[in-house]
């Protein structure tokens, strides 16, 4: 800034000279070309010179609002153009109507433009045997009215559509921008200026629908329903080019990753509208054409909906509701469900419904009824829903009822839980719904829908307070905006998604080849049978390659428990419980936070651990907080200041003994932190697993690739040193969350959670073929905590493989079904 800052006066100075003129430096009367006295000049147009009135009129045949400036002999100070005799004569290109002798006065006309607001006289044309209706005169000369009969009120184009692009963009509220073209009229005394604002909220409701219409095709010159014959008619939604369409972009099926239409469905609890006097005759002049349904039909279903809802059995989600429930109060409308193209991100036509309370079932059936209703008959369907693991229980019955046309498709619909969705779900839908372990559908994440709904939330402020159709109209817009943003950048976002995924293929290929390599051929055949097996057993979906073996326990596992032990607890009792759970698992990521600084601390630069360690000593303070208001007497436990935060005690239960605990009342507590601590060894243990499954891997690359070289093989060995130490890590990790285990009550002797050597970081690997004498070479014993008792010895050696194989199977394998 200092190239402004040290030249600021000499930019005011500039600046103040604009505010006079030139021509008044000589003091004399300043005159105009034609010898009459020059008064004004117009800043609109750039021109410094001053001019009499009757020239300045001449020079502005097509800017009939522009601001003019008269100079007083102080200053200049602003005048309409309309008041230097600059009236607006329709027709006749602007001159006076020969016939307007009959009506020789005009009529008075706030004109709103998006310089501001002002005041003048409009002629009307009179000529021929049938006299055009004024409002259509207006609208000819781009000015549209505020009504139809005798109006008086006229908008212009330019700041309808500058509204609607500031509007749909910033979000900027119809209220807002008149208040603000009050401002630019008068910035003093902008209350004085004509108020039009439920005018201007009218008419911009009016223009968003021509907009639209237009933008769709639905013209009287350009009737796309001619054109494109299996849409349904009047449609007024942007629709997307690159998902499959029948008698559209494609004419029949062809390879099922690439002509299956993916669609994906999500609640939004912003887009609400709230329980307050309504116009019941406000009607959405989309009638029901654009992205939600017709009105009056979708009511009659919500009305008969209730006796074919659907119950969810899935715990995690009903705890996730429970909490939604006080988003609700004080609204008649609680969200919107909607369902988009899944792989591109486009609202479908008809695919967004009200919401009366929690995200339903029965509302998303129909939204995605009317996703289905054009080209259904050739599709194959995959949805992406957060619910889906209680979806199809009543969808046949209600498609019957509302879509008899779409029953065939049922049998072709597929489902999934979008990727982050699906960790809110318990493990069985995890396995059976997620987007990994399904073919085709590669790296689809179906969440970009959450993307979308960051945007249209910004409408919030405004729909919650308008009436029922109104609101409708403007999601309907902000939704059309969103999908016509997608069709311009559509080419150059195909392109970097191409070559991200050929750059994926490159890194993802040679490793899941060599791993099908070295890997029992009749076993791949055997994985890749059950992954799409699924069987019903006991009323519940199972499959034989998640389910036949059951393994430990995880902190993550002991924490949803905890959790909703927790929930269940306050919900029974009607009070808030003291989120133990919470609590401890924060502290325990603060401790993991110190084991990493303290190893970044001697293998990495000391600027990385200085940021860190900043970080984790306010993260510390903000918990400690919490700590200290629950557990004073630890006050005189607390590390001092000059402590670091990497050696900071953090003084959970496990830091005191059984006793000290009892007086610190923190028994409940320290039967919280064992369940998670449990749970953490078992994940630490996996990870020392995972790491010396890495490393051998990586070892054996090495020595079949024969990697020669001084500067390979350096660099080969300085990283197989970097996984060497991440064996250590693992293991220091699981050393002391077992310490912790041991002061809470861990017996010594435990047969599951065993002291940890370093000498029994090894294993044999499973992956290359049996060597002489490696049969009696023993594993040590933590590769076999989890393991299922009574395995025979091949069964043995499948679970070792499984165990190591299958992920990194199932994701290389749905990245390379999709090319």
């Amino acid at each position: 800034m200092s190239a402004f800052t040290n030249r600021r006066d000499l930019i005011e100075a500039a600046i103040f000279q604009t505010l006079s003129s030139a021509q008044l430096a000589s003091g004399t009367q300043v005159q105009c070309a034609c010898k009459e006295p020059a008064e004004f000049r117009c800043p609109e147009c750039g021109i410094t010179d001053m001019l009499c009135g009757q020239c300045l009129v001449k020079m502005h045949p097509g800017h009939r609002f522009h601001h003019i400036e008269k100079w007083d002999g102080s200053g200049f100070v602003r005048v309409p153009l309309l008041d230097l005799g600059h009236a607006v004569h329709l027709e006749h290109n602007g001159a006076v109507c020969p016939n307007g002798g009959r009506v020789p006065v005009g009529r008075k006309t706030v004109f709103v433009d998006t310089n501001g607001i002002h005041e003048g006289k409009v002629f009307f044309c009179h000529c021929g045997a049938t006299v055009i209706p004024e409002y259509l005169q207006l609208i000819r000369a781009r000015l549209f009215p505020a009504t139809v009969d005798a109006p008086a009120t006229v908008f212009t184009f330019d700041v309808l559509n500058n509204f609607h692009v500031h509007n749909l963009v910033s979000k900027k509220t119809a209220s807002d921008y008149y208040r603000a073209l009050r401002k630019l009229t008068s910035g003093a005394f902008p209350h004085l200026t004509p108020d039009r604002v439920r005018e201007f909220i009218r008419i911009v409701r009016v223009w968003r629908n021509i907009v639209m219409r237009r933008r769709a095709g639905q013209t009287l010159t350009l009737n796309i329903d001619h054109i494109i014959v299996n849409r349904r008619p009047n449609s007024l939604a942007v629709r997307c080019p690159a998902c499959p369409e029948v008698d559209f972009n494609l004419t029949d099926r062809g390879p099922r990753h690439k002509y299956t239409l993916f669609l994906s469905s999500d609640g939004n609890f912003k887009l609400q509208r709230k329980r307050k006097v309504d116009d019941p005759d406000d009607v959405a002049l989309n009638d029901g054409n654009a992205y939600f349904p017709d009105d009056t039909t979708y009511k009659k279903y919500v009305a008969v909906m209730g006796r074919h809802d659907d119950k969810c059995t899935c715990s995690e989600l009903k705890a996730v509701r429970m909490q939604n429930i006080v988003k609700f109060k004080n609204a008649v409308i609680t969200g919107v469900v909607a369902v988009q193209c899944a792989r591109h991100g486009f609202f479908m036509p008809g695919g967004m419904v009200d919401l009366t309370r929690g995200e339903g079932f029965g509302h998303t059936d129909y939204a995605l009824g009317q996703s289905l209703l054009d080209g259904y008959d050739q599709r194959w369907v995959v949805l992406t829903y957060d619910v889906y693991c209680q979806y199809f229980k009543n969808i046949t019955t209600r498609f019957r009822d509302w879509f008899p046309q779409l029953i065939p498709l049922i049998s072709q619909l597929g489902g999934a839980v979008p990727k982050m969705h699906i960790r809110n779900h318990i493990a069985q839908c995890q396995s059976q719904w997620s987007t990994n372990f399904q073919e085709f559908l590669a790296f689809l994440i179906g969440e970009l829908i959450e993307g979308s709904w960051a945007e249209m939330n910004q409408f919030a402020g405004s729909t919650k307070e308008t009436n029922h159709g109104h609101r409708h109209d403007i999601i309907d817009d902000g939704c059309g905006q969103w999908n016509w943003d997608k069709v311009i950048q559509m080419g150059q976002t195909l392109q970097k998604m191409y070559r991200d995924a050929q750059a994926a293929i490159r890194k993802r290929e040679p490793p899941f080849k060599a791993l099908t390599e070295t890997t029992d051929p009749a076993l791949i055949k055997e994985w890749s049978a059950m992954a799409t097996k699924w069987e019903i057993k006991k009323g519940k979906y199972s499959n034989s390659l998640l389910t036949r073996h059951s393994g430990p326990p995880t902190h993550r596992s002991a924490y949803e428990k905890l959790l909703l032990a927790e929930l269940n607890k306050s919900m029974a009792s009607g009070v808030i419980g003291s989120g133990d759970t919470v609590f401890i698992t924060k502290g325990l990521l603060l401790e993991k936070e110190q084991h990493r600084i303290k190893v970044i601390l001697k293998t990495s630069t000391l600027d990385k651990a200085v940021r860190r360690k900043s970080k984790l000593r306010t993260d510390i303070t903000t918990w400690r907080v919490a700590q200290l208001d629950r557990f004073p007497t630890l006050q005189r436990e607390v590390d001092g200041p000059k402590v670091a935060p990497e050696e900071t005690r953090l003084l959970l239960p496990s830091s005191f003994d059984a006793s000290r605990r009892r007086i610190l009342q923190m028994v409940e507590l320290a039967t919280t932190e064992y369940q998670l601590r449990e749970g953490m060894a078992h994940d630490a243990l996996q990870d020392v697993r995972n790491a010396i499954k890495t490393f051998n891997f990586n070892l054996k690359f090495m020595v079949d690739k024969k990697i020669r070289g001084q500067a390979a093989g350096t660099r080969a060995q300085s990283f197989l040193r970097t996984l060497a130490n991440d064996r250590v890590i693992a293991a220091n990790e699981y050393r002391t969350t077992r310490g912790a285990l041991l002061s809470l009550g861990l017996r010594e002797d435990d047969s599951t959670l065993q002291p940890l050597a370093d000498n029994e970081l090894y294993s044999k690997n499973n992956t290359d073929s049996t060597k002489i004498g490696e049969s009696k070479e023993v594993d040590p014993w933590f590769w076999s905590v989890g393991r299922p008792a009574g395995m025979s010895a091949k069964q043995d050696k499948e679970w070792s493989v499984e165990s190591e194989s299958i992920p990194i199977l199932f994701v290389a394998y749905a990245v390379l079904t999709c090319f």
